[in-house]
């Protein structure tokens, strides 16, 4: 009966001891250090077996259109809805979604935060009668 009593004892004793560390260090897990794109290797652009189709540097002032579509699936929206939000810096496209920025659809919650590659909107057309907003 001791026995039990003594290793009961430790056995509660380690686990607050576990506790108190693990409160200690949580919230330092929750903050993990800022990410720079500087702290990581930059990508290069030519890879052994790879062909090189194209690329964007975004290092101007507007968006290539011949490679990129600023809206998304414009065909089940208006086109002012379907307009992605972004900026250029350090030769970066940032994607932001702005607190005035219309919804995707006329009472929804959805906000455009992306860019396209392609477009067909023949595949996406929707019955226009559930979009009365789109004209």
């Amino acid at each position: 009966m001791m026995l039990r009593k003594k290793i009961g004892k430790k056995i509660i004793k380690s686990a607050w001891t576990l506790f108190f560390v693990a409160a200690l260090l949580f919230p330092q897990a929750l903050q993990a250090p800022k990410a720079e794109a500087a702290d990581f290797p930059a990508n290069p652009i030519n890879k052994p077996g790879w062909i090189l189709d194209t690329n964007d540097e975004f290092n101007g002032t507007s968006l290539n259109q011949s490679l990129w579509i600023p809206k998304f699936l414009e065909a089940r929206t208006t086109t002012e809805r379907s307009q992605a939000n972004y900026i250029f810096r350090d030769g970066a496209i940032v994607l932001q979604i702005l607190p005035d920025q219309l919804t995707y659809k006329a009472g929804g919650t959805t906000k455009v935060s992306s860019i396209q590659t392609a477009a067909k909107d023949y595949l996406h057309l929707d019955d226009l009668s559930t979009h009365p907003d789109r004209y």
